[in-house]
């Protein structure tokens, strides 16, 4: 039998439409709730940070939370999730004449501890949500601020300007908070308390009239990450004839060992460690120097992810500093990868190619799919 020994010397992916493995559904709402604050108006309710233009910090709210048909708040109060103990003065910037909405500011020299990079803006929800969707509200029920609630509401139907939910659920002080989804995805501001049914704006619309009323959203929607890795493959071959190392017409077969490892950052605030180690079986088919080939792949997979849940500020030598509280998880499991790859040879045994793959993270959670390149070594085939 004919065999012949093969050592990639780099791949580099670009992976992109990583869905992978998500946080728990209360570790991500945890975290989405640095976007609320605490309103105090004409009666208590929530509001969600939508940016920082100036030196304010500005927060969308319900409309009846800080004015009644005849009169609006005289002193509006807001707290942060950075600072529950403090009351910050507000000012009222806007108030929608036909929609259950207004916009409020606080100087951000008030609240040292809130700070642009600390609020995760990338929560902001795409898509349509079907109909029995579970969403949780986030606001202040009972004064109690920031808590996720442990039974959820679900979605029911989306109006001309509104989005209905079942009302179980959302009580008074959820009043301008928000409705996020089990990933911690922002969808809209809850209106009002009722039964069976309750109401919210969809976020897109709130974000359209504070556009209008001339501040810039800092919300952004969660952008699937395109990821720049290098990894390492050793292959060895059989087959019956030396087609795979000749650049002759023919096929074989190759068993490879893969081996790779990833750090990044995400765009939705995970950083994620990913390591590989997998054995593949691939055959391939060669024609006057083109490597035409497919492989399937299984192997040990080891995903470390870390994300800030909200941390908490202590005094330093430069004055307060802020100390995350981090939510960590490693999971290992068996995965499966299949993909096809196409190469040319030149130079004797140098080979350059192109390959596309797609591995099963978790069936219920999604897959990683990638492209990339090989740059590959083949010594002359040997007979042992």
């Amino acid at each position: 039998m004919r065999w012949m020994a093969m050592a990639v010397l780099a791949a580099c992916t670009a992976a992109g439409g990583v869905r992978g493995q998500a946080p728990g559904t209360e570790s991500r709402l945890q975290s989405a709730a640095r976007l609320i604050v605490a309103v105090e108006g004409v009666r208590k309710g929530a509001g969600i940070i939508v940016g920082f233009q100036g030196d304010s910090v500005y927060v969308a709210t319900a409309r009846h939370v800080l004015a009644t048909q005849d009169s609006v708040a005289d002193s509006i109060r807001l707290r942060f999730h950075a600072r529950p103990d403090l009351r910050v003065p507000a000012r009222l910037v806007e108030l929608a004449p036909d929609l259950d909405l207004a916009l409020i500011s606080a100087p951000v020299d008030d609240v040292s501890r809130v700070r642009p990079e600390l609020i995760p803006f990338y929560r902001l929800g795409r898509g349509r949500l079907k109909q029995g969707t579970h969403l949780y509200p986030l606001g202040c029920p009972d004064s109690e601020c920031w808590e996720v609630p442990a039974i959820p509401t679900q979605f029911q139907d989306r109006g001309a300007r509104d989005l209905s939910v079942m009302g179980y659920v959302i009580q008074a002080g959820h009043s301008g908070g928000g409705l996020f989804t089990r990933k911690g995805t922002l969808m809209g501001l809850v209106l009002e308390h009722a039964l069976p049914t309750a109401h919210a704006i969809p976020i897109d619309t709130v974000l359209g009239r504070v556009r209008a009323w001339g501040v810039s959203p800092a919300l952004q929607r969660e952008r699937r990450p395109y990821l720049f890795t290098v990894g390492g493959m050793m292959a060895m071959g059989f087959g019956g004839d030396s087609a795979l190392t000749s650049g002759m017409r023919g096929h074989g077969v190759e068993v490879q060992y893969h081996a790779f490892a990833v750090r990044l950052q995400e765009w939705w605030g995970v950083d994620r460690t990913t390591r590989i180690m997998a054995l593949a079986w691939a055959p391939a088919w060669v024609y006057d120097g083109v490597r035409a080939g497919a492989f399937f792949e299984a192997g040990r997979a080891t995903h470390s992810r870390r994300r800030d849940l909200g941390g908490y500020w202590v005094a330093g030598p430069d004055g307060e500093q802020y100390l995350p509280v981090m939510w960590v998880e490693t999971t290992t499991r068996l995965v499966p990868r299949v993909g096809a790859q196409l190469e040319y040879q030149f130079l004797g045994s140098l080979l350059l190619g192109v390959y596309a793959a797609m591995r099963v993270i978790d069936v219920n959670r999604g897959a990683d799919f990638d492209v990339g390149f090989t740059v590959r070594v083949a010594p002359a085939a040997r007979a042992w």
